[in-house]
C-alpha cells in the first residue's frame, strides 16, 4: 500500500479553471451597461476536436484613465480614446466533433484577455487571451483580431486530450447580424 501524503495529493490549479475564473471575473468587473457587452455568434474549430457553433456574450472594460476632453475652440473637436482594454467573453453551444461521429455534445466557452486599438478601419484592434472549450477540454493561448469593429478571429493553439491542435474562431456580433438581415 503506498501513502500519499497529504500535501502532494491536492491538485493544482488547472489552466482550464484558470481561464474560466480570468473571464469570469473580466465580465463580473465590467459595468452591466448597453455598451460595454455584446451577444455574439461564434464558429469553432479545434484540429478536428471542436468543430462547432455557440452563442456568447463578451464584455470589454478600457484599461488606464479616460483621456481629457476637448476644449472649447475654433476647427474640429477631437475626442481621445483608450488604446488599451480587456476582453472576456462565456458561450454555450454544439460541438459536432469528432469528425465521422453521429454524435452532438454540448459545448462551453471562455476567454480572457488583452486588447490594443490599431487606429485602422479595418483591423481595428489587436490581441492575445486564453481561451477553452470547457466540455470539449482544450485550452491554450490564441490571437484576437478585431475587424472593422464587428467580426472578431482567433487563432492558436489549444491543449486537448489528444495533444496540442491549431483553433481557429470567427465571432459576429448579433447587432451587425440584425442590422445586416433587417
Amino acid at each position: 500500500m503506498t501513502h500519499v501524503p497529504a500535501r502532494a495529493s491536492r491538485r493544482a490549479p488547472r489552466p482550464r479553471r484558470l481561464a474560466c475564473v480570468l473571464a469570469a471575473g473580466v465580465l463580473l468587473a465590467l459595468p452591466a451597461s448597453g455598451h460595454a457587452q455584446s451577444w455574439r455568434i461564434q464558429g469553432a474549430w479545434v484540429g478536428g476536436h471542436v468543430a462547432g457553433g455557440l452563442i456568447g456574450v463578451e464584455g470589454r472594460q478600457p484599461l488606464g484613465s479616460p483621456p481629457p476632453l476637448p476644449g472649447s475652440g475654433v476647427g474640429p473637436i477631437e475626442v481621445g480614446t483608450r488604446d488599451w482594454m480587456l476582453t472576456g467573453m462565456l458561450g454555450a453551444g454544439v460541438n459536432f466533433a469528432p469528425a465521422g461521429s453521429a454524435r452532438v455534445l454540448p459545448i462551453f466557452y471562455v476567454h480572457g484577455g488583452v486588447l490594443y486599438r490599431t487606429g485602422s478601419d479595418v483591423l481595428s484592434r489587436v490581441g492575445v487571451g486564453g481561451l477553452s472549450y470547457i466540455r470539449a477540454k482544450a485550452v491554450g493561448p490564441a490571437l484576437l483580431l478585431e475587424l472593422a469593429g464587428v467580426v472578431d478571429v482567433e487563432a492558436g493553439v489549444l491543449h486537448t486530450p489528444a495533444g496540442w491542435k491549431p483553433n481557429v474562431g470567427l465571432a459576429v456580433a448579433v447587432s451587425f447580424l440584425r442590422d445586416i438581415l433587417g
